[in-house]
Formats: structure tokens, sequence, C-alpha cells
């Protein structure tokens, strides 16, 4: 099966990590390199993990859509 493309449109982070809080100059260069992205992936559930993984913050919020491969 050929895993889909997908964008990010909008995103939240849970920065906050027990009592620590990703500093807010650093979180919007997160977001934007989550936005900046396109993930490949067999679906959306598979997407918010790939985008955990390499965060390191959980998703609390998104906003996905799939780009149709063009042939």
């Amino acid at each position: 099966m050929t895993q889909s493309r997908y964008v990010v449109d909008s995103i939240q982070f849970d920065f906050v990590d027990g009592d620590f809080e990703l500093p807010v100059q650093f979180q919007q260069g997160i977001i934007n390199a989550t936005l900046a992205t396109v993930y490949f992936a067999d679906d959306e559930d598979e997407v918010v993990n790939q985008i955990t993984e390499s965060a390191g913050f959980c998703v609390s919020s998104i906003n996905l859509n799939r780009i149709p491969f063009r042939y």
C-alpha cells in the first residue's frame, strides 16, 4: 500500500512537561518546522506519532490535509 502525503494546516502542542515549560521563543520554531514539513504516512494517527516523536512534545490539537498524488 502506498503511503499518503499530509501537510499540517494548524497545530498546538502541550509544551508543559511536569514542572517544565518550553520557553516561548522555542515553541514557535517547533510549530514552524512542523508546518513546513510534508509527512508520509498510512493514516493521520501515524502523522501525529511522527510529529510527537520528532518534536518531543505531545500534540494537543491538529488540522491535517491529505495531498493527493498526481500521475
